[in-house]
């Protein structure tokens, strides 16, 4: 989805998420579920990984791993490596937080933008209502112009590897999405 006003101040992205029974993450890293992407223009928001600049070009995702733990995996201005952070999701301190086939789930994902050139922009996460997952103090950009300017659902297993692809034809549904500033 791109929004016919590019958003900048933050946005929150809420879907109701079924993995079909016996889904499988196979050999990935993980999954890619929903994601937001900014930056000046809509063409600079694709993926691109470990080579791709990414002072005010940024991203936010969340995936699942292979034993289906929900994380944040995100590009942001100020990050060590050439491929994004992740952060792992809790319900409490010891205890990450899963999805299971065939079950529904609510997910929601909110974007704070920062103030250009501050560290004061924040990633959050709920499931089922529960605030699972909260990133702070994050650059994303350095201009105004840099604002979230696509939405995605997507079933994007790993990276760009033969092995990382989908074991198998599965299904993951969705049902009552909505996008909100």
């Amino acid at each position: 989805y791109v929004p016919e006003i590019p958003i900048d101040d933050g946005a929150y992205f809420r879907l109701y998420l079924r993995l079909q029974d016996g889904f499988s993450t196979g050999t990935t890293n993980q999954v890619k579920l929903i994601a937001m992407r900014g930056a000046v223009d809509v063409e600079n928001t694709y993926g691109g990984g470990k080579n791709r600049t990414r002072t005010n070009h940024f991203s936010a995702d969340l995936c699942i791993d292979s034993s289906r733990s929900l994380h944040f995996y995100y590009y942001h201005s100020d990050q060590l490596g050439g491929w994004g952070d992740i952060t792992y999701c809790k319900l409490s301190f010891f205890k990450y937080t899963k999805i299971s086939p065939g079950k529904w789930y609510c997910i929601e994902l909110m974007l704070k933008n920062n103030t250009p050139s501050q560290k004061n922009g924040q990633l959050s996460a709920w499931l089922d209502g529960k605030l699972i997952g909260n990133v702070e103090r994050l650059r994303f950009r350095d201009t105004e112009e840099a604002k979230i300017r696509r939405l995605a659902v997507y079933n994007y297993f790993g990276g760009n590897n033969r092995w990382q692809t989908s074991p198998k034809d599965q299904r993951i549904y969705v049902d009552n999405l909505v996008i909100s500033r």
